[in-house]
């Protein structure tokens, strides 16, 4: 369908211009010919978009029973502006949605409306809400395939699996429920992938440089149980500078 619009823009473009029957306007007639093929191609990308190949995923679906709290999206359920690195070239300036609960990147058919999901494989990483995203394949029995926010990198990565999990609870008016935030965070050093949590296991981890560490922490009064992701992302910041 699309490739038969594209003939027939082309075949108005060309029937556009006026006929000269001389030979003295011939170059200039090719002039206006090879003009209006190269408007023509440029109106077919415009309606179809040049980043069409970005529409090939299958369609989404998904409503979550009526009776939960929130969404089970990445900060917002709304569509944002952001950008992609998909197939090797980056997409920038395209409507993004981030779905933590199946793990998967979002956007909307320009002319369809409809929601579709971005082909994984072809996903490299992708940048929304102010974080970028990584894709990770398998790597160790620690970390599973999906994207990861990369919140530092240097001599030490930190990276978040972001997702949510869906609480439910029977009451007397029925059930009840919430999408509640259960993030994840690694550590990468020395090529490999470390789960933390608390204090104790970043301070492992980063072990060569414990004693610095620690009284950085307790200089900076970091509380990993009521800001984990802050308080794990400057220690791996303060880290690499101790290994510059």
């Amino acid at each position: 369908m699309q490739k038969g619009l594209f003939i027939l823009a082309i075949a108005l473009a060309l029937f556009s211009w006026p006929f000269v029957a001389s030979s003295q306007a011939h170059l200039a007639d090719t002039s206006f010919v090879e003009q209006a093929v190269a408007d023509a191609v440029q109106s077919y990308k415009n309606s179809t978009g040049v980043q069409s190949h970005l529409y090939t995923g299958s369609e989404y679906y998904y409503i979550p029973d009526s009776y939960l709290d929130g969404h089970q999206f990445f900060k917002s359920k709304i569509f944002s502006t952001g950008s992609v690195q998909y197939d090797g070239v980056w997409y920038r300036g395209i409507p993004l949605l981030y779905d933590v609960v199946v793990d998967e990147v979002l956007t909307t058919h320009p002319t369809s409306g409809y929601i579709l999901k971005l082909v994984k494989q072809k996903v490299r990483s992708f940048e929304l809400g102010g974080e970028t995203f990584i894709y990770l394949g398998a790597d160790s029995s620690v970390i599973q395939p999906g994207y990861y926010s990369l919140l530092h990198s240097g001599k030490v990565k930190v990276l978040a699996f972001r997702d949510k999990e869906v609480q439910e609870r029977t009451t007397t008016n029925g059930l009840e429920g919430e999408f509640r935030v259960t993030d994840k965070y690694y550590l990468y050093k020395d090529g490999s992938y470390h789960q933390v949590n608390k204090k104790r296991s970043v301070l492992n981890v980063l072990r060569d440089e414990k004693k610095q560490l620690n009284r950085f922490i307790r200089d900076n009064n970091l509380k990993f149980r009521k800001q984990k992701e802050a308080a794990i992302t400057k220690v791996a910041q303060y880290y690499d500078t101790l290994k510059n």
